[in-house]
């Protein structure tokens, strides 16, 4: 995604426009490769 769309995206006025927006953004399949894999921070932070 450009920094065109994330800008008008962060200046929507309705719902149309931004589902119109949306709409325009092509879809991508889920990277099935991180299915199970852990989210986030996986150690503590330092003392």
């Amino acid at each position: 995604m450009g920094s065109d769309t994330r800008r008008a995206l962060a200046m929507v006025s309705g719902l149309d426009e931004l589902a119109a927006l949306l709409a325009g953004i092509p879809d991508q399949p889920y990277p099935t490769v991180v299915l199970g894999a852990p989210r986030g921070r996986t150690t503590p932070p330092p003392a």
